[in-house]
């Protein structure tokens, strides 16, 4: 009973509404009436406040639902940002509707453990355009993930340092016009907490996978932005870093390159088109 009396009146202190402090002065006050005529057990207060909790709680969670943004599905490429002679662009969508796009970097976690094929992370998302399916929409081959699998047994479970990359073909997304994966070790998790990055690491994957494109005569490249989605890094930490490194490479290249710099979200966008206009004015 004390904790429900104390979450009766955390809820009150989180969503201090003349009309919910009414309605829930009120139960209070008819289940203490109850309790004391009640001749049964649990008393009465304990449904009353049990089902208050339900639904203070499931409002709650909408609201904190409401709060986060929706992926984006259908893919905009913003702006054409100048950095010496390549074009910098927002590729604001699912990695899923890429076109005409040579090279796509992945943000892998210091485990090498790939998104999962159901999910919407770059990694998981890949890994699905990459598999063969069955008629009936069933998995029949999980290349990337076979892939790596078989390049752990050579070199070890991890964890990896961060900054190292691995090349692998794209199997299936070659009918999306890819023509390479870079599968970069970006983040390390840290238990339910934003996840660990750093700098040097992120200029690694960027030079890495900007040299591979060079050297195979690509003309264009996906990067993520690092850290954003489930590595839950600060959104402006993470544009900044990923922004930073990519100007500073391109600065010292003189290949005419296509770099696409990809989020998720529509605040990510303006978030991230922003700082490009800021670097590149």
């Amino acid at each position: 009973m004390t904790i429900l009396l104390l979450a009766g009146a955390v809820s009150v202190a989180i969503l201090p509404t003349p009309f919910l402090e009414w309605v829930l002065s009120k139960l209070f006050d008819y289940a203490a009436d109850q309790n004391q005529t009640s001749n049964f057990w649990p008393p009465f207060s304990f449904y009353v406040f049990l089902f208050s909790g339900l639904v203070i709680g499931f409002y709650s969670h909408h609201l904190q639902r409401q709060k986060t943004p929706p992926l984006i599905e259908e893919v905009t490429k913003s702006g054409s940002f100048k950095i010496n002679n390549s074009k910098v662009y927002c590729y604001l969508g699912s990695i899923e509707n890429i076109s005409d796009i040579d090279v796509v970097v992945t943000s892998e976690n210091t485990n090498l453990d790939l998104g999962g094929i159901s999910g919407t992370s770059v990694s998981g998302r890949i890994r699905k355009m990459a598999a063969s399916f069955n008629d009936k929409h069933e998995l029949e081959k999980d290349y990337l993930n076979d892939f790596i699998n078989d390049w752990k047994k050579d070199n070890g479970l991890g964890p990896f340092n961060k900054g190292q990359c691995i090349i692998s073909p794209p199997f299936n997304a070659k009918k999306a016009g890819i023509k390479s994966i870079v599968h970069a070790v970006a983040i390390e998790k840290n238990g339910g907490m934003p996840a660990n990055m750093d700098d040097s690491a992120t200029r690694n994957i960027v030079q890495y996978s900007i040299t591979h494109t060079i050297e195979k005569n690509y003309k264009s490249i996906f990067i993520p932005v690092f850290g954003l989605g489930s590595g839950r890094v600060d959104r402006q930490r993470a544009i900044d870093a990923t922004v930073d490194t990519i100007k500073a490479i391109l600065d010292r290249t003189d290949e005419n390159l296509k770099v696409y710099i990809g989020v998720y979200r529509a605040d990510d966008s303006f978030a991230l088109i922003k700082q490009l206009t800021k670097k590149t004015i």
